[in-house]
């Protein structure tokens, strides 16, 4: 320690006789100074449209001989030589949608690099998320009878332009469209004299914050067979079994079509290029006085002003009549192509006779209430009087009831009659016991029950008193039929009630 201390001491002195301590220390180097290059600075990496723009400021050491910039994207690595001097390049042709990784460095003449400046940064591209959430603008597209329809889901703050090509069916021409907010901002669209056979292309260009670039989106060429929507495969599924793919040949040529329940739109219609009457509830059958119920008397449609053109465009493209039963879909606006009708009693079926068919629940009435003398009453539901009621106790929990119909003989049935129960008005609040779905299964032997419908679960218009009929998938054969339901919610309990239910050939 102290040969230490005296050694610095020593070389502290001659320091102090006039030479520096670089000099000094340059003799105990070994090899001699390490000398790094002037490293840049203030490095700022800008990002474009499938490109970024880096900036930095040089150093001002005189051995600097070039600039190197370094990038590696994803995988792949690149770099480029700049003159000195130089204060920024254009990194282009990025495609991907990865982070880039940047390094800015000054270089001398023996290729020794200064210290590297980096940052990182992405550049938009397609598959930025900000690029791939640019509004689509076009919801919807039809072609029918030469005309394309469309529904927007509006104008984007970020467009700039957006326009579609197309080809004029009359001229053979390709036509410009320009799409405008106020164009957008109708909400739907119809373009005549567009020939379906050549392409449709939606042209989407704009800018997005962060990027002063001009944002040019891939094209996008419109479909020409748009798939149904759910809620409408649910309707064919239920009156046809027609299940995810729909016959095109039945599309191509239905002239009459159904629809009872609530619908959210009717845009599947522009599918239906030959349909001349859409009936409207037509096989709902409410009381005469629950009309004008709208809670549940009447089934409805959401977007009012869509269906409203759907039916208008259908009219003038097709010739459509609409037939509207018993002020369903009221919200319609009148025109002379919608006719109104009140239902004139059921329709004349051949009932089977159940008087001598007995009904089995599950599960059983508490055997409690019945030894207070309580009874659901499950007999009523086939005893052929509408004014009696199969009205299970009430529960604190939501009960799956399963009803077995045994008709004592077997019966070629084609269908359901299921009555809800009626509630005057003063008994009003018990108008929520009555069911709005239902499952309903088949049976020749009492043991095997495939479903007797097409869907699992059939819809049920639950307005006091109305009359449901379900038709079965099939007719066949059969002695047994069940029924399942679930008790619906009534104030904090659970309750359900059913006036009658009919088979028919």
């Amino acid at each position: 320690m102290k040969k230490q201390i005296l050694a610095i001491a020593a070389m502290a002195l001659m320091t102090s006789c006039g030479e520096s301590l670089f000099d000094t220390y340059k003799d105990y180097a070994g090899d001699g100074e390490i000398r790094y290059v002037g490293k840049v600075t203030d490095l700022t990496a800008t990002p474009g449209w499938e490109h970024i723009n880096v900036s930095w400021t040089n150093s001002q050491d005189p051995i600097v001989d070039q600039i190197e910039v370094k990038w590696v994207d994803g995988e792949k690595r690149d770099s480029v030589f700049l003159p000195v001097g130089t204060t920024d390049y254009d990194i282009q042709n990025i495609t991907s949608g990865s982070t880039l990784e940047i390094s800015v460095m000054s270089v001398d003449k023996n290729l020794n690099e200064s210290m590297a400046q980096t940052t990182y940064v992405r550049a938009f591209t397609p598959e930025h998320e900000l690029v791939q959430a640019f509004t689509r603008i076009v919801a919807k597209n039809y072609f029918l009878k030469n005309h394309l329809l469309l529904t927007f889901v509006g104008w984007g703050e970020e467009l700039d332009e957006a326009y579609l090509t197309y080809t004029q069916k009359s001229t053979g021409k390709e036509i410009r469209y320009e799409l405008t907010p106020e164009i957008v901002g109708a909400l739907h669209l119809d373009i005549p004299d567009v020939d379906s056979s050549k392409p449709v292309i939606l042209y989407r260009n704009g800018y997005l914050q962060g990027c002063e670039d001009l944002i040019v989106n891939d094209p996008i060429t419109l479909e020409t067979d748009v798939a149904f929507d759910a809620e409408f495969k649910d309707e064919l599924k239920r009156q046809f079994g027609y299940d995810q793919i729909v016959p095109q040949d039945w599309a191509d040529n239905v002239e009459t079509f159904d629809l009872d329940w609530n619908m959210s739109n009717l845009l599947d219609l522009f599918k239906l290029p030959k349909l001349k009457t859409l009936n409207l509830g037509k096989n709902r059958y409410v009381r005469a006085d629950q009309r004008d119920d709208e809670e549940k008397g009447q089934s409805k449609l959401m977007d009012v002003e869509l269906c409203n053109w759907v039916l208008k465009t259908m009219h003038e493209l097709t010739g459509l009549k609409v037939n509207r039963y018993d002020k369903h879909y009221k919200e319609l606006a009148s025109a002379d192509y919608i006719h109104d009708i009140n239902h004139d009693g059921e329709p004349k079926l051949n009932m089977i006779d159940l008087s001598k068919a007995t009904v089995h629940m599950m599960p059983a009435d508490d055997e409690d209430l019945v030894a207070m003398g309580w009874s659901s009453h499950p007999e009523y539901l086939v005893d052929g009087d509408e004014t009696t009621l199969w009205n299970p106790y009430m529960s604190d929990k939501s009960i799956e009831y399963t009803l077995d119909i045994d008709m004592k003989a077997t019966h070629k049935v084609s269908g359901m009659r299921l009555v809800q129960s009626y509630y005057d008005e003063a008994n009003a609040t018990y108008r929520s016991l009555s069911p709005s779905k239902v499952k309903v299964y088949k049976s020749v032997n009492g043991s095997y029950y495939p479903l007797a419908t097409f869907l699992e679960e059939t819809i049920l218009g639950s307005s006091t008193g109305e009359v449901n009929y379900i038709k079965f998938a099939e007719a066949t054969d059969i002695q047994y039929v069940r029924i399942v339901v679930n008790t619906p919610s009534f104030f904090k309990n659970y309750q359900v009630s059913i006036a009658e239910i009919g088979l028919y050939k």
